[in-house]
């Protein structure tokens, strides 16, 4: 059997493609290992999966691992700091220091633990990781993915990044993206954009879609809310953080009535989300909830009745993407209100499963939810078409293009 280590920059607690990378290698007779980053001294167990996971402890884990109390500030941003964020918080060399020294502890863990293991295939995901298994592919004479995820040099990690790391980044992809075996990104508009930038051909699309699966609808969110069954519910899911429009979603709540709102997942902007429903008075239709396993998502997921995905153009990363959550809607037959970008539109408009609209306007995406909210014949042909757009776009059928990757660059 061949072997294959697949490299991520996060704790690997809830990424569903890498995942679903992982299970296909596995699937495609590879012996996987996931090398993740472990930013938290006490992470959630992961259930016992066919790949093997290896996750290395950074600095800010060691220095992470107790909490010290504070009152939330005049602006509702949460003070229950961790150790680490305190000795960073508003010091830019320190932070840098600390960063440096995490990349300098992951570089080195994963490079040692790939030239003992010799893989022969590396699969990396996002820049950050493309370094170390770009180096330890030419050591070990690996074959060598890189998987964009995003157009990484036009998204908010790097334009908030330090200036070094900024040109760092800029110079590893212009230099390596050519030398790789294979570029993967996740739309068709993503992969115009990267041949037009680098004059690439070797790329493919292997897009967020969610797993073919039958389940039964559940009633979890109104039953861990009370919310009443006559209630429609409005569901985000995803990272809570201000350019995913989730103050945008609370201001339009304010105009809504009769319906529940839910956000269920984790981010920066959390604690200010939830300072920000009770200054608005709408903590008895808003609901926040953390983010919850991916094997369960779907679950919850069925539970509303219209997905949000109101992302902010900001940026060419956002305008190109489709993310996961179009198409976890789709899986538990949710109508959908989204962004009108090119590749939502796509799919939104493409099966009939909701509404696009602009999401700097709140009063053109209340419009649409409320159109969908007061025709209940629309929403259920909606979800309907949800189920069905979801059977046709699954990662089975994606499966197979990696598959048609892997045999392309083995042969």
């Amino acid at each position: 059997m061949k072997n294959a280590v697949v490299l991520v920059w996060n704790n690997f607690t809830n990424d569903k493609r890498v995942m679903n990378i992982s299970t296909s290698l596995c699937d495609l007779d590879y012996d996987v290992t996931v090398i993740a980053a472990k930013t938290i001294k006490e992470l959630p167990t992961i259930e016992k999966r066919e790949y093997s996971v290896y996750r290395i402890s950074l600095f800010s884990a060691l220095l992470g691992s107790k909490k010290t109390q504070y009152q939330s500030n005049a602006k509702g941003r949460s003070n229950d700091l961790t150790f680490y964020q305190k000795v960073v918080r508003n010091n830019k060399i320190k932070l840098i220091l600390v960063e440096s020294i995490n990349v300098i502890i992951f570089f080195h863990r994963a490079l040692w633990f790939m030239l003992r293991y010799k893989p022969s295939l590396i699969y990396c995901n996002d820049l950050d990781t493309l370094f170390v298994g770009f180096v330890a592919a030419k050591l070990t004479s690996s074959l060598i993915i890189y998987d964009s995820h995003e157009i990484f040099l036009d998204g908010s990690r790097y334009s908030k990044a330090t200036f070094f790391r900024r040109r760092w980044w800029k110079f590893l992809e212009k230099y390596t993206i050519n030398r790789v075996d294979q570029v993967i990104v996740t739309t068709d508009y993503r992969k115009k954009l990267l041949q037009k930038t680098y004059n690439l051909r070797n790329i493919e699309v292997i897009r967020n879609c969610h797993n073919r699966m039958e389940y039964s609808k559940k009633n979890l969110l109104r039953e861990e809310f009370g919310i009443k069954d006559d209630v429609p519910i409005l569901l985000y899911q995803g990272g809570l953080t201000e350019e995913r429009g989730i103050f945008t979603m609370v201001d339009i709540m304010a105009n809504l009535h009769g319906v529940a709102l839910v956000f269920m997942g984790m981010g920066r902007d959390k604690n200010r989300l939830q300072q920000y429903v009770i200054k608005k008075g709408m903590h008895k239709h808003i609901f926040i909830k953390d983010a919850v396993d991916p094997m369960k998502l779907i679950d919850y997921t069925s539970s509303a009745d219209i997905g949000l995905q109101l992302l902010k153009n900001i940026n060419m990363n956002h305008y190109s993407t489709i993310s996961n959550k179009i198409f976890e809607y789709m899986s538990a037959g949710l109508a959908i209100v989204a962004s009108d970008f090119p590749e939502i539109r796509k799919i939104v408009k493409g099966y009939n499963i909701g509404e696009v609209v602009n999401p700097d306007s709140q009063k053109e995406t209340h419009s649409a939810i409320v159109k969908i909210v007061n025709n209940k014949k629309l929403m259920e042909e909606m979800k309907k078409n949800s189920l069905l757009a979801a059977k046709e776009n699954t990662w089975e059928k994606e499966q197979e293009k990696l598959d048609s990757v892997l045999q392309r660059i083995t042969t």
